[in-house]
């Protein structure tokens, strides 16, 4: 018999060009959501939260405040996790883990 596979584990979102995914709920980096307080965009999609210079995606993260110094970690974290990420002209798509297809 095969384990059960609860939706949610097998679920994963393919960030394209971000429209479609929101930030800080959805799980787009290392199939956990980001959920944080301290930007100004925690209800904004992924591909309203940088801009196109040139051919690179570059960030663009609004704080609410000035950032602690024990934050700063915690940023270059978050930072290195975003750009290990690729976004692009297409458009987000859900796919299923387990399955070597996506469907």
């Amino acid at each position: 018999m095969l384990p059960q596979i609860g939706f949610s584990e097998g679920i994963g979102k393919k960030v394209g060009n971000g429209l479609l995914t929101s930030f800080w709920f959805d799980q787009w980096v290392r199939d956990t959501p980001l959920r944080g307080k301290v930007l100004k965009q925690r209800h904004s999609k992924v591909g309203e939260i940088g801009t196109w210079v040139d051919v690179e995606w570059v960030w663009d993260l609004k704080c609410r405040r000035e950032l602690f110094v024990w934050e700063a970690d915690l940023r270059d974290e978050l930072m290195r996790a975003l750009n290990s990420m690729q976004i692009s002209n297409a458009q987000d798509i859900w796919f299923w883990k387990h399955d070597s297809n996506g469907i």
